[in-house]
Protein backbone atom coordinates (compact mmCIF):
# COMPACT_ATOMS: atom_id res chain seq x y z
CA UNK A 1 0.00 0.00 0.00
CA UNK A 2 1.38 3.38 -0.96
CA UNK A 3 -0.22 6.79 -0.79
CA UNK A 4 -1.30 9.75 1.27
CA UNK A 5 -3.57 8.95 4.21
CA UNK A 6 -5.64 10.92 6.69
CA UNK A 7 -5.20 9.67 10.27
CA UNK A 8 -8.45 9.94 12.22
CA UNK A 9 -9.99 8.55 15.38
CA UNK A 10 -13.35 6.77 15.20
CA UNK A 11 -14.95 5.44 18.37
CA UNK A 12 -11.63 5.85 20.17
CA UNK A 13 -9.67 3.79 17.64
CA UNK A 14 -6.93 4.97 15.26
CA UNK A 15 -7.85 4.70 11.59
CA UNK A 16 -6.51 5.77 8.21
CA UNK A 17 -8.51 6.92 5.21
CA UNK A 18 -6.97 7.10 1.74
CA UNK A 19 -6.82 10.84 0.98
CA UNK A 20 -7.95 10.19 -2.59
CA UNK A 21 -11.34 9.30 -1.06
CA UNK A 22 -11.50 12.53 0.98
CA UNK A 23 -12.90 15.72 -0.50
CA UNK A 24 -12.26 17.89 2.56
CA UNK A 25 -12.36 18.05 6.34
CA UNK A 26 -14.84 20.45 7.92
CA UNK A 27 -16.39 21.47 11.22
CA UNK A 28 -20.16 21.14 11.26
CA UNK A 29 -22.79 23.30 12.95
CA UNK A 30 -26.56 23.56 12.85
CA UNK A 31 -27.15 19.97 11.80
CA UNK A 32 -30.80 19.42 10.92
CA UNK A 33 -32.46 16.31 12.31
CA UNK A 34 -34.05 13.85 9.86
CA UNK A 35 -37.20 12.32 11.38
CA UNK A 36 -37.76 8.55 11.13
CA UNK A 37 -34.27 7.95 9.79
CA UNK A 38 -31.67 5.35 10.72
CA UNK A 39 -29.55 6.34 13.74
CA UNK A 40 -26.61 6.07 11.34
CA UNK A 41 -27.75 9.41 9.87
CA UNK A 42 -27.02 12.15 12.39
CA UNK A 43 -28.76 14.74 10.20
CA UNK A 44 -28.25 17.09 7.28
CA UNK A 45 -25.78 19.95 6.97
CA UNK A 46 -25.57 22.75 4.40
CA UNK A 47 -22.10 23.17 2.92
CA UNK A 48 -21.41 25.66 0.15
CA UNK A 49 -24.85 25.43 -1.48
CA UNK A 50 -25.19 21.67 -1.18
CA UNK A 51 -26.57 19.32 1.40
CA UNK A 52 -24.41 16.75 3.19
CA UNK A 53 -25.86 13.72 4.89
CA UNK A 54 -24.01 13.52 8.22
CA UNK A 55 -23.01 9.98 9.22
CA UNK A 56 -22.42 8.99 12.84
CA UNK A 57 -19.39 6.72 12.41
CA UNK A 58 -19.40 5.82 16.09
CA UNK A 59 -22.87 4.30 15.65
CA UNK A 60 -21.47 2.03 12.94
CA UNK A 61 -18.94 0.46 15.29
CA UNK A 62 -20.67 0.65 18.68
CA UNK A 63 -24.38 0.63 17.92
CA UNK A 64 -24.73 3.69 20.16
CA UNK A 65 -25.58 7.09 18.70
CA UNK A 66 -23.35 9.95 19.68
CA UNK A 67 -24.69 13.49 19.98
CA UNK A 68 -23.11 15.62 17.27
CA UNK A 69 -22.14 19.00 18.69
CA UNK A 70 -21.49 22.21 16.80
CA UNK A 71 -17.83 22.17 15.85
CA UNK A 72 -17.64 18.39 15.41
CA UNK A 73 -15.20 17.26 12.72
CA UNK A 74 -16.51 15.62 9.56
CA UNK A 75 -14.59 14.04 6.71
CA UNK A 76 -16.40 14.92 3.48
CA UNK A 77 -16.61 12.07 1.00
CA UNK A 78 -18.46 11.51 -2.25
CA UNK A 79 -20.06 8.15 -2.99
CA UNK A 80 -21.94 7.60 -6.23
CA UNK A 81 -22.44 11.35 -6.70
CA UNK A 82 -23.78 11.99 -3.20
CA UNK A 83 -21.92 13.97 -0.54
CA UNK A 84 -21.57 12.71 3.01
CA UNK A 85 -19.92 14.12 6.10
CA UNK A 86 -18.54 11.31 8.25
CA UNK A 87 -18.14 12.39 11.87
CA UNK A 88 -14.76 11.54 13.41
CA UNK A 89 -13.50 12.30 16.90
CA UNK A 90 -10.26 13.82 15.72
CA UNK A 91 -7.87 14.24 12.83
CA UNK A 92 -4.25 13.69 13.83
CA UNK A 93 -2.29 14.10 10.64
CA UNK A 94 -1.98 13.40 6.95
CA UNK A 95 0.91 11.07 6.21
CA UNK A 96 2.58 9.51 3.22
CA UNK A 97 2.78 5.76 3.67
CA UNK A 98 5.02 3.83 1.32
CA UNK A 99 5.12 0.07 0.89
CA UNK A 100 3.31 -0.74 4.11
CA UNK A 101 2.19 -4.31 4.41
CA UNK A 102 -1.15 -5.33 5.79
CA UNK A 103 -1.22 -7.37 8.98
CA UNK A 104 -2.44 -10.85 8.15
CA UNK A 105 -3.34 -12.34 11.54
CA UNK A 106 -5.64 -9.65 12.92
CA UNK A 107 -9.30 -10.38 13.53
CA UNK A 108 -11.47 -7.30 13.68
CA UNK A 109 -14.65 -7.04 15.72
CA UNK A 110 -17.74 -7.70 13.57
CA UNK A 111 -18.73 -4.01 13.59
CA UNK A 112 -15.27 -2.87 12.49
CA UNK A 113 -15.24 -5.49 9.72
CA UNK A 114 -18.17 -3.61 8.18
CA UNK A 115 -16.05 -0.50 7.53
CA UNK A 116 -12.37 -1.43 7.89
CA UNK A 117 -10.86 -3.47 5.12
CA UNK A 118 -7.48 -4.19 6.73
CA UNK A 119 -5.04 -3.28 9.48
CA UNK A 120 -1.60 -1.73 8.96
CA UNK A 121 1.27 -0.65 11.18
CA UNK A 122 2.86 2.75 10.62
CA UNK A 123 5.42 4.25 13.01
CA UNK A 124 4.76 1.43 15.50
CA UNK A 125 1.02 2.19 15.64
CA UNK A 126 -1.74 -0.08 14.35
CA UNK A 127 -4.41 1.56 12.16
CA UNK A 128 -7.60 0.21 10.69
CA UNK A 129 -7.87 1.09 7.01
CA UNK A 130 -11.33 2.55 6.41
CA UNK A 131 -13.05 1.93 3.08
CA UNK A 132 -15.36 4.93 2.71
CA UNK A 133 -17.71 2.98 0.44
CA UNK A 134 -18.46 0.70 3.39
CA UNK A 135 -19.39 3.62 5.65
CA UNK A 136 -22.68 4.06 3.85
CA UNK A 137 -25.18 1.21 3.80
CA UNK A 138 -27.16 0.55 0.62
CA UNK A 139 -30.49 1.88 2.03
CA UNK A 140 -28.75 5.13 3.03
CA UNK A 141 -27.20 5.49 -0.45
CA UNK A 142 -30.64 5.09 -2.02
CA UNK A 143 -32.21 7.63 0.36
CA UNK A 144 -29.50 10.22 -0.30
Amino acid sequence: MTGLFLIASIAGSPTVIDSSQVESVIRVADIQNVPNCSPLVAGLFALRSRVLTIIDSQYLVTGVSKPINDGSIAVVIDIAGHSYGVIVESITDTVAIDNVEFLQNVTLDEHWRKIASRVIVHDDQMYMVIDVNNLISEPIKIAA
